[in-house]
């Protein structure tokens, strides 16, 4: 996550890569929780496609938000990819609720039927 600025921030912006090995995922969905002291920013969600190059790096490529549906709920960001081959990046933002708190984590994670 990447705070906006270096000195009293606001907002996070998060990004999460994922399926850079190109896997056939069956059913996939994105679960992130948003962890204490943070809150989610509705209307911030992006998703992009992910060019993946032979040295494994990635380029960020076309922006596919509107294909996917995504949810807030129980403090959980989640997204229904369904059946993917394709890798992605995730960008959305959280609120900072608790100043004195300096340490924020990202837990997200992508369970698929297979």
């Amino acid at each position: 996550g990447t705070p906006d600025r270096s000195y009293n921030a606001t907002e996070i912006t998060w990004q999460v890569d994922f399926n850079k090995q190109l896997d056939q995922l069956n059913g996939a969905v994105f679960n992130d929780p948003i962890q204490a002291g943070q809150a989610f920013k509705d209307g911030t969600v992006e998703i992009y496609k992910l060019d993946v190059q032979l040295d494994g790096s990635v380029k960020q490529g076309e922006e596919v938000t509107s294909s996917f549906t995504s949810t807030n709920e129980d403090g959980s960001l989640r997204i229904a990819f369904g059946d993917i081959t394709n890798a992605y990046r995730v960008k959305f933002k959280t609120s900072l609720e608790d100043e004195d708190q300096s340490k924020f984590q990202n837990e997200a994670t992508v369970m698929s039927d297979n």
